[in-house]
């Protein structure tokens, strides 16, 4: 009754259509019976096969992890004009924050898995190898490369990474970090650019922000990546750029771009114009230490520029010379501590930042504030 009166193997070939779902010829021999039975069981098996083993796949992440690394070659491949980062130490991941912050393309090369994913879950492109390696360096890109920072763990390992880099890119920058004074040589002869020790650049920290705190806080806003209002930028000037060959005064950048630009090489002729009695600085001072100089005299003379800020954030008693620009635009020492020295005439102010030139071409503005005037502000701001 179950098999309707069947026989046993006609109800099993008659179960094995109906659930591979396929239709046969009611004619076939028992032979052809036997051989569709086989085909099909085998044909079903071998698809349940194949979908259980890409399922496989596809749930133990053996695919996702495959196209990644697809997708990382693919980036190594093609990335340029970028840092290499050797070691993600407690170094290496305080740099690639900042390269990140600021959107510089970077590569990290690290021999610990643990400190590689940590670079690669803050969303960094890394290796896992050997950075004294050429053919990893070859890999990371050193060809198209715009510096390497050597911050491995040892002093060894950072002069092995910087003598091969150095030998396969004789023009590549390279900076270095060291622990030992010894290892600072090293790595100066291996061919580093610049060798950094963090202990000493910490030391010195400290004790200049113990001495010198409003200095350490102006250096720190104006070259903090997080700052956006004010910022330091170090700009290459091509020699076919208009602004090849001309000073600070003719370039005539604050105007024009309102960029503060700390005095070089070529504004000492200016300064040596004033006599030997004048120690002549310009072009030889940072930011750093211009501070730290305004720090330690007692009054600055200073036009309507960055130097007369600086001045008033350290303390210091400010002469200020305010010409095509006014008080009322907000551009004024913010102390108690300066004497703004002015000519009221009628055309003034030529505009929120001055012109390149004097409109009128008599620059009034400053050749009425005379010799005299400057002396008895400095008289009075002396104690």
């Amino acid at each position: 009754m179950i098999t309707e009166d069947r026989s046993a193997w006609d109800a099993f070939y008659m179960t094995v259509l109906a659930l591979t779902t396929v239709e046969a010829p009611n004619n076939l021999s028992r032979a052809g019976q036997r051989f569709t039975v086989v085909l099909l069981l085998g044909g079903v098996g071998a698809a349940l096969y194949t979908f259980t083993l890409l399922a496989t796949v596809v749930v133990e992440g053996g695919l996702p992890k495959r196209l990644q690394r697809r997708r990382h070659q693919r980036m190594l491949e093609s990335i340029k004009d970028h840092f290499i980062i050797c070691g993600y130490g407690r170094i290496g991941s305080i740099v690639a924050r900042q390269f990140t912050r600021q959107g510089v393309p970077f590569v990290v090369v690290d021999r610990s898995p643990e400190r590689l994913q940590a670079a690669i879950e803050d969303g960094a492109l890394g290796v896992e190898a050997d950075a004294s390696r050429e053919d990893v360096l070859k890999r990371v890109g050193i060809a198209r490369a715009r510096g390497l920072i050597a911050a491995v763990g040892t002093d060894a390992e950072n002069v092995y990474a910087v003598l091969s880099a150095r030998v396969m890119r004789p023009d590549l920058f390279i900076v270095g970090r060291a622990e030992t004074e010894d290892a600072t040589q090293k790595l100066k002869r291996a061919g580093a650019d610049r060798v950094i020790s963090p202990y000493q650049i910490g030391a010195v920290q400290i004790a200049q922000t113990a001495l010198r705190p409003a200095v350490v806080d102006f250096v720190e806003l104006a070259t903090s990546s997080e700052n956006i209002d004010l910022a330091m930028e170090e700009i290459t000037i091509a020699a076919s750029s208009p602004l090849a060959s001309r000073t600070i005064l003719d370039a005539n950048l604050r105007q024009r771009y309102g960029v503060i630009v700390v005095g070089g090489p070529d504004d000492r002729s200016l300064g040596a114009s004033l006599g030997e009695a004048v120690v002549n600085t310009a072009g030889e001072f940072m930011l750093q230490e211009t501070g730290a100089c305004l720090a330690r005299a007692a009054v600055a003379i200073t036009g309507d520029t960055g130097v007369m800020h600086m001045a008033t954030g350290v303390g210091t008693r400010v002469v200020a010379l305010f010409g095509p620009t006014v008080e009322l635009f907000g551009f004024y020492p913010y102390t108690g501590r300066a004497v703004v020295l002015e000519r009221d005439i009628d055309c003034r102010p030529c505009s929120a930042m001055g012109t390149e030139r004097c409109p009128l071409g008599h620059h009034r503005c400053m050749v009425d504030i005379a010799p005299r005037s400057v002396h008895g502000a400095l008289r009075r701001s002396v104690p």
